[in-house]
């Protein structure tokens, strides 16, 4: 099973070249902020399993008819990498 976001950030499962909408099956998920979905659906996955299971069993839109959304939109942490670079170059000069 396949978890995805698509267009407004629209859970959804991938079977093939098909994707469901799964909002329906998930309930106040769907309504919680974009970067928070795929993370509380799966946090709540051994109850959610057997609905989305049957769900995985309609037919979808065809993928190339979606837009794929990354699953963190907006990750909450970043490398320091670059920071520590550039604090690094100031203290030579």
């Amino acid at each position: 099973m396949k978890l995805a976001l698509s267009n407004d950030f629209i859970p959804g499962l991938v079977r093939g070249d098909r994707i469901i909408d799964v909002r329906d099956v998930i309930g106040a998920i769907a309504a919680t902020p974009p970067a928070e979905r795929l993370p509380c659906l799966i946090a709540d996955f051994e109850r959610l399993r057997s609905p989305l299971e049957k769900a995985d069993e309609r037919d979808g839109l065809p993928i190339t008819d979606v837009r794929p959304r990354p699953p963190l939109p907006r990750p909450s942490k970043t490398s320091s990498t670059a920071l520590a670079t550039t604090k690094r170059a100031w203290k030579r000069r």
